[in-house]
This record gives C-alpha cells, structure tokens and sequence, in this order.
C-alpha cells in the first residue's frame, strides 16, 4: 500500500486527473444503479398484481404468458424466428489499425421491436406496447458467420465463432411465444363503451321526418290546423330523441381491449420481463448489492487518493 500511495502522491497531474476523472465516472455510475436498483426493488414489491379480469385503469403490475394476436406473427428478422418481441444488432469485424492488430465490432444494422403483442393471465388479455420499456428477454444468443443474413443453424456460436475468424457477430434477444411475463406500467381501456346520445343524432331524424311532411302532419298535428305548433314539435322532439336512444342501444359496441405502456411523464418505470416477479426481485437485488460494493468501493478510493495527494 505504501508504494502505492507514493505512486499517487508522486503522479503526474494530468495523469491523476484522467484516473481520478474514470473514477468519480464509475462511481456516479455505480450510484446511479444502485438508486434505480432499489426503486424499482421497492416499487415491484410494493405494486401488488392485479388480475385482467377486475382490474382498473392506471399503474399496474399484470403477471402472465406472452403470446401474440390471432393473425398478427412477430418475427425475428435476423433468425426468422416467430416470437412476441425481438431486439438484435449485427456488428461486422475490422481491425483498428493500431501496433497490435487489434480487432474491433463496428455495429451496421440494430432494430428493437415495437409491435404490440398480448398478456394471457388466464382471467383476460391485455395488450402490450412495448416502445419505451424496460425489458428483460427470455432468450439472449450470439453467433458468427461470414454471411450477411444467416440462418441461425448454419452459424457458429461460442467461442469457436469468435475464434474462427468470422466477419459478422450476430446478437439477438427475444421473449418467445409462451414465456412467464411481468409487466409494471399504466393501463388504458380503449372501446367498450356505446357512444353518448348526441343532438346531432336527434337532429337527424328529425330531418329525415319533415322530409315526408304528410306523415309528420298525421302523426303530430293534434289539432288538424295543418301546421305543427310548438307543443306538437316538443312531441316530434321527444320522441326523435327516445328513437335515437334506441339505435344507440342496439348497435355494435366495440369490445374493450386493454392496453399497457408507458407512463406518461416518466416518473414510474415501464418495465417488461420474461420471468416471475421473484426472480426479476432478486435480479434487482443482485444489482443493488453489486452497484453499492462499487459506489462505496470507489467512494472510499477516491477520499483516500485526495488525501494522498493533497494531504
């Protein structure tokens, strides 16, 4: 410890200041995952799940199995695998040009799913958005090959892949059809409700019966005078209104469908996981632990090499 302490104490200053500098960025870092690590910890714990078939409208946990709609398949582009969401990037191999010849992955192509597939509780459906979520696949694979659009069994995967040479560097992430899913967003309902009587609806009927003026005569003119007056028009009136009603009654109603996404003004999360809400706990948890060693780790590092150096 003493040579290193002498070794900071004796450093050139700007090379203190870029060590220094990489470390207050890994522990803002550190800090930073820790904080969110432990909200969502708490909120998930703290959210209990609701069930589709009596839940209400705003945030809300749902637990179930991913699935897509009936005539609306998700594929994969980069393995041409069916699933409810995908995300993968394609990076190709060149080298950097430096002393050792070093190999780099550029990125040339990447795409993150956003079509809506659905959560199945067993009690009902709810569809999900997942533009803007948080998500954990199901499935995470990487593999190599000379060519641009592989199947994925004709590739190489592992370490072999990496070893040999291969141009591309394909990595894809999916929630597969069937998967446990956990969702923590907001929930809207849209449709499933008869739309409002309207005065433009009662005007229109009305319309259509002084069109045919002998029959609104025969039918509202009380006192045969051959003009309808303003208590037989109230009459015409009320009843335009009570037919309307009807047809309002009586036509087809939109089926409610439940739709989750994200919260509006970016207070709440949006989080969507291939997994159970235990498992998602401890991966948080895992996070927690892990960003509060490095934080205080490098906290602690960072008081001691100021000391040193200005002491």
């Amino acid at each position: 410890m003493g040579a290193f302490a002498h070794t900071v104490a004796s450093a050139p200053v700007d090379e203190f200041l870029t060590f220094f500098g990489l470390g207050l960025v890994g522990f803002v870092v550190a800090a930073v995952v820790t904080y969110r690590s432990l909200t969502h910890k708490r909120l998930i714990e703290d959210t209990p799940t609701s069930r589709l078939r009596s839940v209400s409208q705003g945030f809300v946990e749902l637990q179930g199995t991913a699935a897509v709609f009936e005539g609306e398949a998700i594929v994969s582009p980069v393995s041409n695998t069916p699933c409810c969401w995908y995300r993968y990037k394609v990076e190709e191999r060149s080298s950097s040009g430096n002393l050792k010849n070093e190999d780099r992955w550029r990125t040339i192509e990447s795409d993150t799913s956003t079509a809506i597939f659905k959560l199945d509780d067993g009690t009902g459906i709810c569809g999900i958005d997942p533009e803007g979520a948080r998500v954990t696949p199901s499935l995470k694979k990487v593999w190599y090959s000379n060519e641009r659009h592989p199947w994925y069994e004709a590739a190489t995967t592992g370490l072999a892949g990496w070893l040999g040479n291969k141009r591309y560097r394909f990595t894809e992430e999916r929630i597969e059809l069937g998967a446990a899913l956990y969702a923590l967003g907001h929930l809207i309902t849209h449709g499933g409700a008869a739309p409002a009587l309207a005065e433009s609806d009662v005007a229109q009927i009305l319309r259509e019966w002084k069109a045919d003026k002998a029959q609104l005569l025969a039918r509202y003119d009380r006192n045969s005078n051959g003009e309808i007056d303003m208590d037989e028009w109230e009459a015409a009136r009320s009843d335009a209104r009570r037919e309307a009603a009807a047809q309002i009654a009586t036509a087809a109603v939109a089926p409610a469908v439940d739709l989750l996404a994200k919260p509006r003004g970016g207070g709440r999360p949006f989080i969507i996981a291939a997994t159970h809400e235990d498992d998602l706990r401890a991966r948080h948890l895992r996070h927690l632990a892990a960003g509060l060693v490095i934080a205080v780790g490098l906290g602690v590092l960072g008081v001691w090499a100021l000391v040193v150096r200005f002491g």
